[in-house]
């Protein structure tokens, strides 16, 4: 048995937390907040290993000088095709990328399923996870990071820090072991989409400002000044699909009332204005957000700042478009974005460089996941901005 190291990460526990609502039951009684738990050891600080013994950075710094650094033997695009865990019971439960439901005693039907991707270069690798619990995503984070020793001693691989996790590699199987769970992992070419559903619940919790005119739009962040993500672009509806729209009815939406779902599906690839260009290549990342259209215009006014509209919720899933290739994109945060449309995760980036906002692709061969949006109790003023891809 191998080990795997992680440094630290930032956890994102919480707000994938308010999007279990109305997910409680779930298959085999697996708790919800368990199921957070469960993944986000992957994407939380001090993930230790599991006797408890924690190298310092010297001891890091030996072993890894000593080691036989095997990682091109794990380089390249891996996805998720089982997730291990106990639910409440304490009875294992094995998640799919596949839909599986069972019935309680009570005829109940639940259902759970798992999407997740892991991504290796000679640079850096990437790690994302997001669990589908009775039709809600939950979603734990995701986390890149700095190349790691993957030591072919039978004993650990290593990041500078030492938190580290068990992993085996068996036949065509990469499986990561991380606190009493089993990640099961296995190559992958991921698919060049021409299309994309984003469809999703969003729910407004009691106790929250009301929504006058509740919109949904699907804003592209731009490059605007010195390569940060500070501006945006919501394309017209009749340039090619539905990029802002009513949600439900468009009436006032009050704390209490039923959750509303929405339709921002892509059923072609972006116009082009949308574009954060890489000499020959480009990018498209949208976040699926849902403001108050307090100027009653039909359209997004602001996004990073206060502004004509209040943002009151953003998905935690992010919709990309990859385009051709070129090695300024493969140096840049959005490197594992597959071709086409798909889905990812923002990313915690940590490099020698710092920390920073990065991307990781969900499994754009399994069925898309749902945009779910949990909105904030009243103006959200913390978008993710300066996003340096």
């Amino acid at each position: 048995m191998r080990r795997l190291a992680y440094v630290t990460s930032i956890a994102h526990g919480a707000r994938g937390a308010r999007g279990a609502r109305g997910a409680r039951g779930a298959l085999g009684a697996l708790g919800v907040l368990g199921v957070l738990g469960v993944l986000g050891v992957l994407a939380v600080a001090g993930c230790g290993d599991d006797d408890g013994d924690h190298p310092d950075a010297a001891i890091d710094a030996a072993v890894a000088d000593a080691a036989i650094d095997v990682s091109n033997r794990f380089f390249g695009n891996w996805h998720v095709v089982e997730l291990h865990i106990s639910d409440d019971g304490g009875t294992r439960r094995i998640l799919t990328p596949v839909e599986q439901r069972e019935t309680d005693d009570a005829g109940v039907t639940q259902s759970a399923r798992v999407s997740g991707t892991f991504g290796l270069d000679p640079d850096i690798w990437s790690l994302g996870n997001a669990v589908v619990l009775n039709g809600r995503t939950l979603v734990a984070g995701g986390m890149t990071n700095v190349q790691v020793y993957w030591m072919d001693d039978g004993v650990k691989f290593l990041l500078p820090l030492g938190n580290m996790i068990s992993y085996t590699f068996t036949g065509t199987q990469l499986s990561l072991l991380p606190s009493g769970i089993i990640i099961k992992l296995e190559r992958y070419t991921p698919a060049n989409l021409s299309t994309m559903p984003l469809v999703g619940n969003a729910h407004l919790p009691s106790g929250s400002t009301p929504i006058a005119t509740p919109r949904v739009a699907v804003a592209f962040l731009l490059r605007h000044v010195e390569g940060r993500l500070d501006d945006f672009i919501v394309p017209p509806n009749a340039a090619g699909d539905t990029n802002d729209r009513p949600l439900g009815t468009g009436a006032a939406w009050m704390p209490g009332d039923p959750d509303r779902t929405f339709d921002l599906s892509r059923t072609k690839a972006p116009l082009g204005v949308e574009r954060i260009d890489y000499n020959n290549a480009s990018a498209s990342v949208g976040l699926i957000v849902l403001y108050d259209d307090k100027n009653a215009n039909g359209k997004l006014d602001n996004l990073y700042s206060t502004g004509a509209d209040d943002i009151r919720g953003v998905s935690r899933i992010v919709v990309t478009y990859r385009l051709l290739d070129d090695p300024e994109l493969r140096r840049s945060r959005l490197r594992f974005l597959p071709s086409g449309w798909a889905q990812a995760l923002t990313s915690t980036w940590v490099t020698i460089d710092g920390l920073g906002t990065g991307l990781v692709p969900l499994d754009n061969t399994a069925a898309a996941l749902p945009v779910d949006i949990n909105c904030e109790p009243a103006h959200i003023r913390d978008v993710p901005a300066g996003f340096a891809f």
